[in-house]
């Protein structure tokens, strides 16, 4: 499903002229998002973490998470959390 929301966004960004520039930021960023969203799909098949390495991984991170939440989660997050840092520094 993921992929075929991506593909649907590749007509938008090849498009040409005035319009397809605009629209390309957004093409990429949505397509972006869906990858990123897709990642978080598979989260369900993280069981195996070793619990010391999500503990781990959790003592590392600032934010309060559900209790369920799995070391993939935690990953992602801490991931965003050092782009948005960069983000907001440049």
């Amino acid at each position: 499903m993921s992929l075929s929301l991506i593909a649907v966004f590749i007509p938008i960004l090849l498009m040409g002229g005035i319009v397809g520039r605009l629209f390309r930021e957004f093409a990429v960023v949505l397509s972006v998002a869906i990858l990123i969203s897709l990642a978080g799909v598979a989260d369900d098949d993280a069981d195996d973490v070793r619990p010391a390495a999500e503990e781990e991984i959790r003592a590392r991170t600032r934010q309060t998470l559900p209790a369920g939440a799995s070391a993939r989660s935690i990953a992602l997050l801490r991931g965003y959390e050092v782009t948005l840092g960069w983000a907001l520094r440049h």
